[in-house]
């Protein structure tokens, strides 16, 4: 169909804007530049990689194309989703949950270029259709294949997250340019504010919004008959997290979102936006109460008269959470930026 995007037939220069991309999440996931200047913000110091970039790409041919793992009964997981593994990432992982009466309900569609790899892995499991994409969030990693799925899908996202990719010009991690023209067909058209319930019985699936923190339009995706959640970028395993403010993203509200889903799901198996196999329950608990211990050393932090950076400087991991956060063995940049906008958000409020 005209405007939708061909399988590598225009190779060289959109397979380098493929691999800028991906070496810009790697950053994302993998900072090492030190700690920002005073007065730098996360958006001035990342504006010239917003800024470059606009064109779609297509499947690059040196990456291991992803494969399909059931999970649970009728549920499937597409992996390739760690940015930090430059030779296999696609984008982020796929919830494939295949309904009784419904067809197929994909989660997320990855990088530009993998539709129709994802389209073959579904039928590699199930001759169904693919009727329904829940989109958990705007970023290019999670929509950018939309447009290479027949526009008779349903797709599904929360307003807040269609905002952003309807928008005329953007920056490029928000992917909206894929979403202009003709193209504007593959937008969401259900959408929701708070809470959503798609179908009934064993293929029912719960949206849920709980408030601004990776960006201000995540969803969580709750699929209760078999008592497991997608939360998109929500928990990305032991990194300190990509708050993408410029999407309305939020460090409090990180925190009351994680606090939500703690409470309000039990033991249900996540499958997260970035990690290649689901997680316990347990880990997204441990990430919620390392997240809460952040905020609180932040508050404690300025009460005693310290800046942002000094915060993040003399910043000590708990014995209790090894191994989290800093996404970096010496200079742990986006701490330190996560640090700066839970400070900024905090004094805002008074």
């Amino acid at each position: 169909m005209e405007n939708r995007m061909s399988q590598p037939d225009q190779a060289s220069n959109n397979t380098q804007h493929h691999l800028d991309r991906r070496n810009f999440i790697g950053k994302l996931g993998r900072y090492s530049m030190g700690g920002l200047a005073a007065g730098t913000t996360m958006e001035m110091m990342l504006a010239p990689t917003y800024a470059a970039l606009q064109t779609p790409s297509v499947q690059p041919a040196d990456i291991i194309p992803p494969e399909i793992v059931k999970v649970r009964d009728n549920l499937y997981l597409i992996g390739g989703a760690d940015a930090t593994q430059s030779s296999s990432w696609t984008g982020g992982s796929n919830a494939v949950f295949i309904t009784e009466n419904h067809g197929v309900v994909l989660v997320d569609t990855k990088n530009p270029g993998w539709g129709r790899h994802m389209q073959n892995l579904v039928k590699s499991v199930t001759d169904k259709p693919i009727t329904t994409i829940i989109v958990t969030h705007t970023h290019f990693d999670h929509t950018a294949s939309n447009i290479e799925f027949p526009d008779t899908v349903d797709f599904v996202a929360h307003v807040n997250c269609v905002r952003s990719m309807s928008q005329t010009t953007c920056n490029f991690v928000t992917g909206c340019e894929y979403f202009q023209g003709e193209n504007k067909k593959y937008l969401p058209k259900t959408t929701f504010t708070d809470r959503l319930s798609l179908f009934s019985g064993n293929d029912r699936i719960e949206l849920y919004y709980y408030g601004a923190a990776h960006t201000d339009g995540d969803t969580i995706v709750h699929f209760p008959a078999l008592n497991a959640i997608h939360p998109g970028d929500i928990y990305p395993g032991r990194y300190s997290p990509f708050i993408d403010t410029i999407n309305g993203g939020s460090g409090l509200g990180y925190d009351n979102v994680l606090t939500n889903v703690v409470e309000n799901f039990q033991d249900a198996l996540i499958m997260p936006g970035h990690r290649d196999n689901p997680e316990a329950w347990a880990k997204l608990v441990e990430y919620q109460s390392w997240w809460r211990h952040n905020v609180d050393d932040v508050r404690a932090g300025m009460k005693a008269g310290k800046t942002a950076d000094q915060i993040a400087d003399e910043y000590v991991l708990p014995a209790e959470h090894p191994g989290f956060g800093l996404n970096t063995s010496g200079t742990p940049t986006r701490f330190k930026i996560n640090t700066n906008i839970i400070y900024d958000e905090l004094k805002e409020r008074g």
